[in-house]
């Protein structure tokens, strides 16, 4: 496990300037080999978000959501094959 992160000054600056702005802030670092960004629309067209957790189920995977409405025909049903799957967003 890494216990340090290196970063540029710019990035140290950057990181200050938000934090006085927005708060405490947590960062996620993820592995990069699984993560999805969607919006409504890809969500919708890949047959809504139940869909998508589905294709996703098995594997560890990170969908980020963008801003907008994501409408349920029913609740969202998350199960064991779920298990390490994160939504974001």
């Amino acid at each position: 496990m890494v216990e340090k992160v290196i970063a540029t000054q710019a990035a140290l600056e950057l990181v200050e300037f938000l934090k006085t702005k927005h708060g405490a802030m947590m960062f996620h670092q993820s592995g990069g080999c699984c993560d999805v960004v969607l919006g409504p629309a890809e969500v919708a067209g890949r047959g809504g978000l139940q869909a998508v957790v589905d294709s996703l189920a098995g594997g560890p995977a990170v969908v980020s959501l963008r801003p907008g409405t994501y409408p349920l025909t029913a609740p969202l049903l998350l199960g064991p094959q779920h298990a390490g799957l994160v939504l974001e967003g």
